[in-house]
């Protein structure tokens, strides 16, 4: 398959190297290379070959830096065995940094995915391949996310009769349902208002004649639990007929090229390729880590002083629906069963940062991801993200602060150190967000201080651009002074409701919203109900200055407020058109470049 990744064609690559490719920085260098050997010195022409290794040599060395020091990143795929992880003993000492870059204009992918080799004929133009014990949730064609087996295909998408709390049963239409082979291991995927529900299926029934209350012809399906229980029993998002709803993961959904299909109990995966696939050539990746890379030091020693320049993070899973459903409050945060109760998980992310000082990313490109992008979890301090492309990502792209969990006390921190504070999200492209789980934003920032979320361009994803805030109260709690600014956010909300192009929650003083140009949401044919706004001031919002934006081309209301605290609107705000706010949103002229590195779907 021709690739569709259009930085590869040579002199658009070469564009973006200024953003990471300098002259080499004063002291140490070392290389890397898939090709090298460990027991090499890791010179230019005796490199490394692991990332591990060149991360331990640094370490041999850093503290009597007298200069940074720079890992350079061959081109070529490092797979991974397992997170690639940095200490407090990897931080940067003596004020300098440790970098780790691409060299030249090569591109290096960093990558928890496995290739699957060999395929065999079956039948209809489906191929299997064995997988041993592996289990996954995505799988990519070269730079393409093949189809996890659904129905309707693609694009298409059923409706709920009814739900039943009493007996704990969802009524469908019974020709929408059918005696698959594998029952138990096909999910229901239900959009319920701002976010989805991935249901594994128990059983079906058909009508009861006694019933006259609902319609007729339809079927009553039960699902498994814990998610049986937490759908049915919880407040929010809220159960509607009429929900849109598909099935994935049978054999029988397999009827168009590019879907697929794991039995995993059979350990076989089934893939019906499209025509001018070649399997015996074609890259066939699938996801196999939850995290690549993770920087995690302790409240007394944050690990402090790297930076990753040009290079790509691909193929990271995450499997937990598979094996319990998934039932999510909003931005991605979901419910889960514990030995005392119910507790609510943040998914993982490929790329986790905790307890860090002055980190950098730039001009990387983070992609096929199976969960969040990048995560900036407690103690995450003047992380900087900086020039990156973000796409094709099932869960959130960028997540700032905590959201639940015993770190918090009634939205603060029980340890100031644990706060996210001053973080810097700028002069990314986010793109092809929530793949998979619909209700996931572009950049979401829960309980944190001093974000700046600016010059981004935001757009393809099914739920908020970007939302900001946390705990539905007007009290207040650890979010404020953020700043939302000179974004350029189109194309959101594409599929499901109650949500904008930029969304707050909760009270969160000093926090600025200004500068963005907001443009072309419109509401998807599939929801209930018509909340879909340029900017929603959402449960407890207050203490937020909204100026000078403009938002035009499709949502339902410019500026749209749900019991909301104080609220300043200052300037043009909601507008429409203004050539000024136009032309200085989104990218900066030295970041335009990255563009070449986004790739079609």
């Amino acid at each position: 398959m021709t690739s569709l990744l259009l930085s590869r064609a040579g002199l658009p690559w070469l564009l973006l190297l200024p953003l990471w490719c300098s002259a080499q920085p004063a002291g140490l260098a070392y290389y890397v290379s898939p090709t090298g050997n460990d027991a090499h010195r890791g010179t230019l022409t005796r490199p490394f070959r692991t990332l591990e290794r060149a991360r331990d040599q640094v370490r041999q060395v850093s503290r009597t830096m007298q200069g940074d020091v720079t890992v350079y990143l061959r081109e070529g795929r490092y797979e991974l065995e397992r997170p690639l992880t940095f200490r407090p003993e990897d931080s940067g000492q003596n004020g300098f940094k440790v970098v780790y870059r691409a060299y030249g204009g090569e591109k290096p992918v960093v990558s928890g995915g496995r290739r699957i080799t060999g395929w065999t004929p079956h039948e209809n133009g489906i191929y299997k391949a064995g997988v041993g014990k592996l289990l996954f949730r995505q799988l990519y064609a070269g730079e393409r996310r093949m189809t996890r087996a659904r129905t309707p295909n693609a694009g298409g998408y059923h409706r709920i009769v009814f739900w039943d709390p009493a007996t704990r049963e969802i009524g469908l239409d019974q020709l929408d349902v059918k005696p698959w082979k594998k029952f138990e291991q096909v999910e229901m995927v239900a959009q319920m208002q701002w976010a989805d529900a991935v249901l594994r299926l128990r059983a079906s029934k058909p009508n009861v004649a006694s019933e006259t209350w609902v319609p007729a012809n339809f079927a009553r399906l039960s699902v498994q639990e814990p998610e049986s229980g937490f759908v049915f029993t919880r407040v929010h998002p809220n159960r509607v007929n009429g929900q849109a709803y598909h099935f994935e993961n049978a054999y029988e959904f397999v009827d168009e090229p590019g879907e697929w299909y794991l039995d995993a109990p059979e350990s076989t995966l089934y893939f019906k390729p499209f025509p001018d696939v070649n399997l015996a050539e074609a890259d066939i990746t699938v996801p196999v880590l939850d995290t690549l890379l993770r920087i995690e030091g302790t409240p007394e020693r944050p690990v402090q002083g790297l930076q990753f320049q040009g290079i790509t993070f691909a193929h990271a899973s995450w499997t937990y629906p598979q094996r319990h459903g998934y039932v999510p409050l909003q931005a991605g945060q979901f419910t889960y069963q514990t030995g005392s109760g119910i507790s609510y998980g943040h998914p993982p992310a490929a790329v986790h940062v905790a307890y860090a000082q002055h980190i950098r990313f730039q001009g990387n490109l983070f992609t096929h991801l199976g969960a969040t992008g990048v995560d900036i979890r407690s103690g995450g301090s003047q992380v900087s993200l900086v020039g990156n492309v973000l796409q094709d990502i099932s869960g959130n792209g960028i997540s700032v602060g905590q959201f639940f969990g015993p770190a918090l006390d009634g939205g603060f921190y029980k340890d100031a150190r644990d706060l996210c504070k001053n973080n810097l999200v700028a002069n990314n492209i986010v793109t092809r967000i929530g793949m998979d789980y619909y209700g996931c934003a572009g950049i979401v920032c829960g309980y944190a201080e001093g974000t700046v979320i600016e010059h981004n361009e935001v757009f393809r994803m099914p739920y908020c651009g970007v939302s900001v805030g946390w705990g539905w109260t007007k009290k207040e709690n650890a979010s404020r002074n953020n700043k939302v600014r000179f974004n350029h956010i189109h194309h959101v909300m594409e599929l499901v409701e109650d949500g904008a192009g930029i969304y707050t929650l909760s009270h969160q003083p000093g926090t600025e919203i200004h500068g963005n140009w907001i443009h072309d949401i419109t509401p998807s044919p599939y929801i209930q109900r018509p909340i879909v706004r340029g900017i929603y001031l959402d449960e407890g919002s207050g203490g937020i200055t909204i100026g000078n934006n403009a938002i035009e081309k499709g949502p339902v209301e410019e500026i749209g407020f749900h019991m909301v605290g104080e609220i300043i609107i200052n300037g043009n705000c909601c507008q429409g058109y203004n050539k000024d706010i136009r032309g200085q949103a989104g990218l900066e002229p030295a970041f335009q470049a990255i563009r070449n590195l986004v790739y079609a779907p």
